[in-house]
């Protein structure tokens, strides 16, 4: 954080992360802080229950992923990622899709910026809506799996962000923690409480 004339700054995804800690009561856990967009580290961040921040945006910029999907499926923008979570269960895995989907990370991690192939990304807004959601939902899953899951540390962990949102996610992750905590205000409406609290 900062203290520039006395306002007092903290990042994006460090505001998100101790309002979960905080209201969740829990004496450690890991935390997980997963959206859109955010300042320091872009889109998500996973802390262990010693504090310790692990970047993973590169890896799982899952939050613009959904924003994505969501232009894709004709649904707006990334405020409306919601409506596409929940357009995911009337869909149908493509194979297609989930490639995109790999590329985009991929390219992310190569170029050191979001990036997406603007032809592909047309193909799919002519084709395909339900299934795109379908299978940025499975994208989500294996992800999370793939990327986070690594990190635990113990058996509590606090969710938040707007990805924190996904109920099919926290769902998953009950299979591996004992305890999963996500708190009300949970996307940015939350982020007043959590600059608050840090402060």
């Amino acid at each position: 954080y900062l203290l520039v004339d006395n306002i007092y700054f903290i990042d994006h995804h460090q505001s998100h992360a101790i309002y979960a800690f905080l209201s969740s009561k829990y004496k450690e856990s890991d935390i997980l802080a997963i959206d859109g967009g955010g300042n320091f580290a872009k889109h998500s961040v996973f802390f262990d229950k010693n504090g310790k921040m692990h970047n993973l945006t590169s890896e799982i910029p899952i939050g613009w992923l959904w924003g994505i999907t969501t232009r894709i499926v004709g649904l707006g923008g990334g405020e409306s990622s919601g409506k596409t979570m929940g357009l995911s269960s009337y869909g149908n895995f493509n194979q297609e899709f989930y490639d995109f989907l790999e590329l985009c990370i991929g390219e992310c991690q190569r170029r050191g910026e979001m990036f997406w192939d603007s032809k592909i990304l047309e193909t799919m807004e002519k084709h395909y809506t339900a299934d795109c959601a379908y299978t940025m939902q499975q994208f989500t899953l294996d992800k999370i799996k793939e990327v986070v899951l690594p990190y635990k540390s113990c058996d509590n962990i606090c969710i938040a962000g707007g990805v924190a949102y996904n109920g099919y996610m926290n769902e998953m992750l009950t299979k591996f923690y004992k305890n999963v905590f996500v708190p009300p205000a949970v996307g940015d409406e939350g982020q007043s409480l959590g600059t608050y609290m840090h402060a």
